[in-house]
């Protein structure tokens, strides 16, 4: 499944990401798959920004910086979209990539 959300709608990812993110499957990383949609669409972004930054710390396997990188920038592009109130959520990321 994780393989082919890139196939999905935008509204259909999104009404699947919070289900999708409350697995709890040892083989499957919810928080993962969720950042994916998040990178994916262009439908109710600012939903998935406000626990955005708890969803990127509870990736379960690091993954590459440009994965994290991309996520960063589209919400830094997003938050200048929407009166810069995603400051903190921005902060949060930037804090947790310099931890690990």
């Amino acid at each position: 499944m994780e393989s082919q959300i890139e196939n999905w709608e935008d509204r259909i990812l999104f009404q699947l990401a919070d289900p999708i993110s409350e697995c709890n499957n040892q083989s499957f990383d919810g928080n993962l798959v969720y950042c994916k949609i998040y990178l994916q669409i262009n439908y109710e972004l600012e939903y998935f920004i406000g626990d955005l930054a708890s969803f990127v710390r509870s990736i379960s396997k690091k993954k590459p910086d440009e994965f994290y990188n991309r996520i960063l920038a589209k919400t830094k592009r997003l938050n200048m979209q929407y009166g810069y109130r995603y400051d903190y959520t921005i902060l949060q990321i930037e804090e947790y990539l310099k931890s690990i």
